[in-house]
């Protein structure tokens, strides 16, 4: 799906990138230098570049990354459940379920503490953009529409902007409702998501759990059920030819196919 989503017209339309403002309001052609799309990234000794991370690997690059203190301050709101996705990432004894060499890997294990399954994913799209990636994921509208045309899924998201803290890109509290059918409730999962970019060094961070302490007025739909994301992290970064995106989730539903 990654692979038909970048360079499409839904996906570039309207904004080169709206996550840079170096990008004009109009849409450069996609061989343009201009892009930040298409920015030479620079690999300045002592730091972090795009190639470390497809070499090292996203575990031992993530021991770097965390230790920077613009990393520490995004991810301050969500610090417990950053550390707890970060110690997840390293671990090692996971079951690999698909693997398609420099492709896709997608990995499961069972979390002792609740017996769901932890997910972690690794797919490299040729031909991309790591900040291309990072929007067409991270774009809440964005994703809403092509979600919504290429996989039917009939979600709403809300972006709570009303939230103390809230900061637009930053800092956000979103609510995500899915529909139920004659088999299962629906669910709701409220969100408090906080990102941190690098657009230099074409990486990108962002990490989801549940928001905690929001007096917030919307209660659970009847006929839903209140999910949690317990954690998910994300990160996009340049490899060789293309970009990768990488995510560990591990979600609670609070639902079976039986609760109706």
């Amino acid at each position: 799906m990654l692979r038909s989503l970048v360079g499409s017209e839904m996906c570039i339309r309207d904004s080169a990138c709206s996550m840079c403002d170096r990008c004009s309001e109009k849409q450069e052609p996609r061989d343009s230098p201009s892009s930040c799309q298409d920015a030479v990234v620079p690999a300045n000794a002592g730091e972090l570049s795009n190639p470390d991370v497809y070499h090292l690997g996203v575990p031992n690059a993530l021991r770097v990354i965390k230790q920077e203190q613009p990393v520490a301050a995004a991810m301050a709101p969500l610090r417990a459940e950053f550390e707890c996705v970060c110690e997840e990432v390293m671990r090692s004894d996971y079951e690999t379920i698909v693997s398609q060499p420099n492709q896709l890997q997608v990995q499961v294990r069972e979390d002792e503490g609740t017996g769901l399954l932890i997910l972690k994913t690794t797919d490299i799209v040729p031909g991309a953009r790591a900040s291309e990636l990072f929007r067409i994921l991270s774009d809440v509208k964005l994703r809403l529409r092509w979600e919504t045309k290429f996989l039917g899924w009939a979600k709403q998201v809300e972006d709570l902007a009303e939230t103390p803290g809230y900061v637009k890109g930053e800092n956000e509290v979103l609510l995500y409702r899915y529909p139920g059918n004659v088999m299962m409730k629906g669910r709701e999962l409220l969100d408090r998501r906080t990102t941190w970019k690098d657009e230099e060094r074409q990486l990108y961070l962002w990490v989801h759990a549940e928001a905690q302490g929001i007096e917030h007025d919307k209660t659970t739909r009847k006929g839903t059920v209140r999910g949690r994301t317990i954690y998910q992290l994300n990160m996009c970064y340049g490899v060789p030819g293309g970009a990768a995106v990488y995510p560990c989730i591990l979600t609670d539903p609070k639902l079976s196919l039986i609760h109706i």
